[in-house]
């Protein structure tokens, strides 16, 4: 289920759900549209 950007702050900062936050990386472009930069960091639970 995707989740609104109101919804995802709201769980980043309340309850850590995404550490770390970075709230700068969505950016919008001069029509609007909204640009979304993410990373991931994958480690071995094994």
């Amino acid at each position: 289920m995707i989740k609104s950007d109101k919804w995802i702050k709201k769980m980043a900062h309340e309850k850590q759900l995404i550490e770390p936050f970075c709230e700068n990386q969505v950016k919008k472009e001069s029509n609007g549209n909204r640009i979304i930069s993410m990373e991931f960091q994958v480690t071995d639970m094994m």
